[in-house]
């Protein structure tokens, strides 16, 4: 088989035999509150098992000692029961922090642990990193003390919850079981943004039509805006409505919708098996702002939703095809590597890095075979795992 060459903008298809509405509460906040919570852990805090486990961290306002035995804590608004505390008591003007594991357990606490803000206890169920519902609610399993209807997307080793100030938002450094700090204050809130949408028919579609629902948080929303790259041409943008005129279905309804076309008067915009890529950002009218998705690493975060337009010599391939985009290819033949996006699976992998993998593939004098190592994000490392082309066939990868 001969060695595919690499282009300034590479694109290889592959074919492998072994391959934030803010949380605003909905009613009035009691005593106690849930002060911080972090749904994607990574560095922040163990448990007792030191296992980097969801957290929850409850504070009481109040003047008084409160035992939180017979509380419920919650995740689901149809549920205000799903998990019962056991006896833990939070001093005035203290907090304590759980985690939200699902291993649904509490021992017994030492000494150390009852005067530890951090307790070995832990919830039936775990937070969602795309953003939920989170109640504490009060013992008559009715009463809400302290609610995020909708607690937005969530982000590696960040926490979120309510600040010194009173605001609620995003804190870059979490604070489990002391006092918060000022949290940052984000721009609308964005959820549902159109990711699996199929991957478009050229001969046949014109353009893709692209839906996020946005929500208010602290300020009203000014706009929304759609921007879009095919392949690793400079993003173009467009306003999303929520007016009712189409392509938008209903106004008002907090769906806001664009489009944007795959040709112009200068002809085809992207090549059958291009790539396609879209985020959306939201404005509020004191410029506050927020993008999905959140892209905010930009060593370990997706930079874009995405897909790869159908290409038709493909179609009929009884093997499993992954789609490589790197602008830069030289990079991706280093240790250091290079930025890229894959789509595998009819699923995309955007801003991942890809380095050159074993001895012998830097050595292609005597291996000319090739070898790269593929770095998924945090969240998308389901594909980690080694995947070897079959015999007769001059590539190998290393997923993850």
């Amino acid at each position: 088989m001969k060695q595919p060459t690499l282009h300034s903008l590479k694109h290889l298809s592959l074919l492998m035999l072994g391959v934030c509405l803010i949380g605003w509460p909905s009613s009035t906040m009691g005593q106690l509150q849930i002060a911080e919570f972090q749904s994607e852990n990574l560095n922040t805090l163990d448990d007792e098992q030191f296992n980097s486990e969801d957290w929850v961290e409850i504070r009481n306002m109040g003047d008084a000692k409160v035992n939180l035995e017979g509380w419920f804590l919650t995740d689901d608004p149809n549920n205000l029961g799903k998990w019962e505390f056991p006896s833990l008591e939070v001093n005035a003007d203290d907090e304590i922090v759980i985690f939200a594991s699902e291993k649904n357990r509490h021992t017994q606490l030492t000494i150390f642990q009852r005067s530890n803000p951090i307790k070995p206890t832990h919830t039936n169920f775990k937070l969602d990193n795309d953003g939920e519902y989170l109640a504490l609610v009060r013992p008559d399993e009715v009463t809400i003390e302290h609610v995020y209807d909708v607690a937005p997307v969530q982000i590696g080793d960040r926490s979120y919850g309510v600040g010194s100030d009173g605001e609620i938002g995003y804190f870059s450094e979490p604070t489990p079981g002391i006092p918060n700090g000022v949290a940052g204050v984000i721009g609308p809130h964005i959820v549902d943004v159109t990711n699996v949408t199929g991957r478009p028919n050229l001969d046949e579609d014109s353009e893709m039509v692209i839906t996020a629902t946005v929500n208010e948080t602290a300020h009203p929303i000014a706009k929304v805006t759609l921007f879009h790259r095919f392949d690793f041409r400079s993003e173009s943008s467009t306003t999303m409505q929520d007016d009712g005129q189409a392509p938008d279905k209903e106004a008002g309804d907090g769906i806001y919708t664009a489009t944007f076309g795959f040709a112009s008067i200068f002809g085809s915009q992207v090549d059958k098996g291009g790539m396609i890529r879209w985020r959306v950002e939201s404005e509020d009218d004191q410029g506050n702002t927020l993008r999905l998705p959140l892209f905010h690493d930009e060593d370990d975060a997706d930079e874009y939703f995405g897909t790869v337009a159908q290409d038709p010599s493909t179609a009929d391939s009884k093997l499993q095809i992954v789609h490589w985009f790197v602008e830069n290819p030289n990079g991706a033949d280093t240790r250091n590597g290079a930025r890229g996006s894959v789509m595998f699976n009819d699923e995309f992998y955007d801003n991942i890095l890809v380095d050159l993998h074993g001895q012998s593939t830097s050595n292609r004098g005597n291996f000319p075979q090739g070898s790269w190592d593929f770095d998924f994000n945090s969240g998308n490392r389901s594909l980690e795992g080694r995947r070897t082309t079959g015999e007769g066939c001059e590539h190998s990868y290393q997923l993850g």
